[in-house]
């Protein structure tokens, strides 16, 4: 185990005698140079992030050395003209630093220039194979995506990972997504979209075939984890989403007993992510009303928790009332895979990967999560 590793648990120790924060989510711009018609997280009108203001935050949240992950989100961070600065402040900190990205503006070059800076953990956000009306994140635009992953992790040692959002409209992807992250050893999150609490829950169960399609999709997902295929999520979330969108299943957010925080390009700290509302308090004053933000957040959580279905949330919860699971699932599967599967595996037959289909061209303009249309087909 090396000496960052040890750093990071015995931080994480730390924060749970202390109560402070561990892991910061930070967020230094919500600029992006894609336009996803689900995505909700994207301020055109917001500030960018100064690296002093960074800087400051980094400095003041590292006090007693308790900070441990710093998690670069946006927006698009890569955007940021200061990124590569934040990683070194972040190597010379000692503090395991995390990205995740669209992937567009992603080269060898820059994962060379990313990996001398000190990124250890690169999040690729991608929504399909092949060409997409709602999302430009797909092998279809960017066809060397995986070749620059298998690069940052194969030649940098950088652990690397995608995240899939699962719609109505990408469910035909999730099958080749998985076969290709399967026989590239890199680690897959899925996780349904699910709007802010405050948007209308348009349910993926609205008519027969739908929900059929899903049902069908969630018996693979599980059948697949099963056997080996590198999904991060517990199986538990795949079962319990049905209940979820039926209103059938109550379940418990445990974002307020988490030491977590998530910072936005002024300073300030959002009560969560998915109700992006600004809190009270700023990163100069958290961590001497670390206790108060997060009773005042279990408050806040009462009213949205029945109408959110956060993967990421989810599987907190889960494993948090699941300890064995937990070790069993994040230690010996996740960490381990991905420490053992960062060097290409060898002697295994090549695997042919069709080219990415394109969409035809009346339909290419569409916008599905916009506009309702029974009879289009993608």
């Amino acid at each position: 185990m090396s000496s960052k590793a040890l750093k990071l648990i015995c931080k994480y120790l730390k924060s749970r005698l202390y109560k402070n924060s561990f892991f910061l989510h930070i967020s230094p711009l919500s600029l992006c140079n894609l336009n996803c018609s689900y995505c909700y997280q994207v301020n055109e009108s917001s500030s960018v992030m100064s690296y002093e203001l960074f800087e400051d935050i980094i400095d003041k949240l590292t006090v007693q050395n308790r900070l441990g992950i710093v998690a670069f989100t946006g927006g698009e961070p890569f955007l940021w003209k200061h990124i590569l600065t934040a990683l070194k402040k972040c190597k010379k900190k000692g503090i395991f630093s995390q990205i995740t990205t669209n992937g567009s503006r992603l080269n060898y070059s820059y994962i060379d220039k990313l990996a001398e800076s000190g990124l250890d953990y690169l999040s690729v956000s991608i929504d399909g194979y092949d060409q997409l009306l709602f999302s430009e994140k797909t092998i279809f635009n960017n066809t060397k995506l995986f070749d620059y992953l298998l690069y940052a992790r194969d030649r940098h040692n950088i652990i690397v990972s995608c995240n899939f959002v699962i719609t109505e409209h990408n469910i035909d992807q999730v099958d080749k997504i998985l076969e290709l992250t399967k026989y590239l050893h890199i680690p897959t999150s899925l996780g349904f979209y699910v709007p802010p609490p405050e948007k209308k829950q348009d349910s993926y169960f609205s008519n027969k075939e739908l929900s059929d399609n899903f049902q069908n999709l969630i018996l693979k997902i599980i059948d697949k984890k099963k056997n080996g295929y590198p999904i991060l999520e517990s199986s538990e979330y795949f079962k319990k989403f049905k209940s979820f969108l039926e209103n059938t299943f109550n379940w418990d957010c445990n974002i307020a007993k988490k030491y977590t925080i998530q910072i936005n390009s002024d300073g300030d700290i959002y009560w969560c992510s998915k109700l992006r509302k600004i809190s009270p308090y700023n990163y100069k004053n958290i961590s001497s009303n670390f206790n108060n933000f997060k009773m005042e957040l279990s408050k806040k959580i009462k009213s949205c928790n029945s109408s959110c279905y956060s993967n990421c949330a989810f599987n907190s919860f889960y494993y948090q009332t699941h300890k064995y699971e937990f070790i069993k699932e994040i230690f010996l599967k996740k960490y381990l895979y991905l420490s053992i599967f960062r060097k290409k595996i060898k002697n295994e037959s090549t695997i042919h990967f069709p080219k990415p289909r394109s969409i035809p061209i009346e339909v290419r303009k569409r916008d599905l999560f916009h506009e309702k249309d029974d009879n289009l087909v993608i």
